[in-house]
């Protein structure tokens, strides 16, 4: 709704907030990593806890999906909330009765690029999740290598195990995928 908001209200202090959402994908994780760590788990004492996890990945990955979703917003036909306003549709209603099914395809792109990333991510994990029971995917297949062995047949079958799910929601999603993608690349 955030996208579809930048595209729609051309406020001069929505081109200020949008300037920020780019300004904040330009840097890595990498970057504020360390602020991160000390404050979430250091300060605020949420080391091992998967919802904190959770809460940081929505953060980092909103830029790009507010990003995505207002290059897709802009090529939906303004006369089309012209027509709803006409009807006495509210704004908020326009979006969810009209706009929002027109976005689907860029809703599955965004879900599978933020899903994929997300559950392939290593480095985060590693940084808040120590305890046993409370490491993702990713950190479990690395057990399995160490300074002098690899165990090869379970680290294969823990990679298997983290490809499928997302390579299933690709394989279900691909036709809007491909679709958003260039809807979002192209402003009409």
């Amino acid at each position: 709704m955030t996208g579809y908001f930048f595209a729609r209200k051309k406020w001069k202090i929505n081109k200020i907030i949008f300037a920020a959402f780019l300004a904040s994908m330009v840097a890595p994780f990498q970057v504020y990593m360390i602020p991160l760590v000390k404050i979430y788990a250091g300060q605020l004492g949420f080391s091992n806890n998967l919802m904190m996890v959770a809460y940081i990945a929505v953060g980092l990955n909103l830029p790009f999906a507010v990003f995505l979703y207002k290059g897709f917003a802009e090529g939906i036909p303004e006369e089309l909330d012209e027509a709803a306003k006409i009807d006495g549709c509210s704004f908020t209603r326009t979006f969810f009765s009209i706009i929002m099914p027109l976005l689907k395809p860029i809703i599955i792109t965004v879900t599978v690029f933020v899903a994929m990333g997300v559950w392939n991510d290593f480095l985060m994990s590693s940084l808040f999740l120590t305890k046993q029971e409370t490491k993702t995917l990713a950190i479990a297949i690395k057990t399995f290598l160490t300074n002098h062995t690899a165990e090869y047949a379970p680290m294969m079958a823990g990679l298997l195990l983290s490809i499928l799910p997302v390579l299933a929601f690709y394989l279900f999603g691909q036709k809007y995928i491909i679709e958003g993608v260039v809807a979002g690349s192209v402003k009409g």
